[in-house]
């Protein structure tokens, strides 16, 4: 080997060092960088977990509220229920209201005959009384 290719091989080697120095600094900047994103993915990892369990939180309590809203809904049956036999008991109140309705107009009407028939024969002196002259008129009315 002669100096001129012993000089070119330690130009060559130098350039070769320079390129590994090269390659060696972007490794350290790439590593550099993969560690950012090892941390951002725990961190990322971390939010995740908080949420799943922030997500097992909520998903009890819709649990709590979907049984509460079951035994709201259960007791709202039974309140209708309650409701529709209180209307069924006021319709038989009403029914029987009519019936006693109708039966004290007739009894208000048999008073009525009751009481112009007791007017006609308590008059002392009919025949000169103008009400019962104006009543044995009337009377066919009735």
């Amino acid at each position: 080997m002669n100096t001129r290719e012993f000089g070119a091989n330690t130009r060559e080697f130098g350039a070769n060092t320079r390129e590994f120095g090269a390659n060696t600094r972007e490794f350290g900047a790439n590593t550099r960088e993969f560690g950012a994103f090892t941390r951002e993915f725990g961190v990322i990892t971390r939010e995740f977990g908080v949420i799943i369990r922030e997500f097992g939180v909520i998903t009890r309590e819709f649990g709590v509220i979907t049984r509460e809203f079951g035994a709201n809904t259960r007791e709202f049956g039974a309140i209708t229920r309650e409701f529709g036999a209180n209307t069924r008991e006021f319709g038989a109140n009403t029914r029987e209201f009519g019936a006693n309705t109708r039966e004290f107009g007739a009894f208000t009407r048999e008073f009525g005959a009751n009481t112009r028939e007791t007017q006609k024969r308590t008059c002392l002196l009919p025949l000169l009384c103008v009400g019962c002259i104006l009543n044995s008129r009337k009377s066919s009315l009735y």
